[in-house]
């Protein structure tokens, strides 16, 4: 309920916004910085891709040649609002615009802010986009922001060298990373290092009440996730597990009792990129009721068939999803 009054009152703002911003307007100036506002209260993705269109047009003005400023923004926003698309040409649209920063002469020889996050929300998007894929530009790019010590970065780059993507499997680094970037509180990263400590990867030594502290840091820090479902685990077992082997079984027992979709993607993680993942991101992309682990879940699916490339085939894919099927409905339906 809280939820929905949020959305209402977000939808309420935007609309009033909108009623004030653009009338008996004339000064150019003032209408943008008028779509400007109205953009970062738009509700959807189709409106807030009609607003940073008109706010395009608006900059092709003669008196906006030499703002820099609001071009390199727009660069940005559009293009990382296309990155959340659905579709595959969107993409492929928003790479070009988070290029456009990122090759930009003025701010390679002076770089800010912006340019540094262009390179850490391009870099996402090659190791998570199946249309750009490119998990050796994924970890180039990371790399630009965790030097510059933007916590996402640092944590995401830490990811990259956990899963093996880009570049070798490394746990020591991975570790290094995530204490880098929990000690500046980025939540990702508690959630991360507690796994460690669960696990003992990457020179951790298996730790219960580390990774209950950090799996609680990665709830209350800011942006946190509120999944406490690893919490909640370790607690009900008052143990850790003895190897990762376990700690999976753990995880697919837990999924029988609570009979929740919503952990299907959590699972599918646990397999890296074997083929057993396909299993749990294709139950995900099916039935999972959180839009986002839905994409999520479509993506890893096309991804792993890439990183597999002959080792696995349709038909075999095709056999999974049936296995996949069935088990939903024996045990979960």
């Amino acid at each position: 309920m809280k939820l929905y009054n949020l959305y209402k009152y977000k939808i309420f703002l935007y609309l009033l916004i909108c009623t004030l911003s653009f009338s008996n307007i004339s000064n150019s100036s003032e209408r943008l910085d008028n779509l400007w506002k109205s953009y970062y209260f738009c509700p959807n993705f189709n409106k807030c891709l009609d607003l940073i269109n008109k706010i395009e047009k608006e900059l092709e003005l003669p008196e906006f040649v030499d703002k820099y400023d609001e071009l390199d923004w727009l660069n940005y926003e559009k293009g990382s609002l296309l990155m959340s698309s659905l579709n595959d040409d969107d993409i492929l649209i928003a790479e070009k615009y988070l290029l456009k920063i990122i090759n930009n002469e003025r701010l390679i020889k002076n770089p800010n802010e912006l340019y540094y996050y262009a390179h850490v929300n391009l870099g996402w998007s090659y190791h998570t986009e199946k249309i750009i894929f490119n998990p050796k530009k994924a970890i180039k790019f990371m790399k630009v922001g965790a030097e510059q010590k933007i916590p996402v970065a640092i944590n995401n780059l830490g990811a990259f060298y956990e899963m093996g993507l880009g570049d070798k499997r490394n746990y020591k680094k991975a570790f290094e990373l995530y204490s880098e970037a929990s000690k500046l509180g980025q939540h990702w990263a508690h959630s991360n290092i507690g796994k460690f400590y669960i696990l003992g990867w990457g020179g951790a030594e298996k730790n219960y009440y580390k990774a209950i502290n950090h799996l609680k840091l990665s709830t209350i820090s800011n942006y946190g996730t509120n999944d406490n479902y690893i919490l909640k685990l370790l607690f009900s077992k008052k143990r850790l597990p003895k190897n990762h082997k376990e700690f999976v079984k753990w995880l697919e027992e837990e999924v029988l009792i609570h009979k929740d979709p919503n952990s299907f993607l959590r699972l599918g993680y646990e397999y890296d990129y074997k083929k057993e993942s396909i299993f749990w991101y294709y139950l995900c992309s099916k039935y999972s009721k959180i839009i986002d682990d839905v994409k999520r879940c479509n993506q890893e699916i096309e991804i792993v068939k890439i990183v597999l490339d002959k080792e696995i085939d349709t038909n075999q894919i095709n056999l999974i999803k049936k296995k996949a099927d069935e088990w939903y409905k024996k045990n979960i339906k």
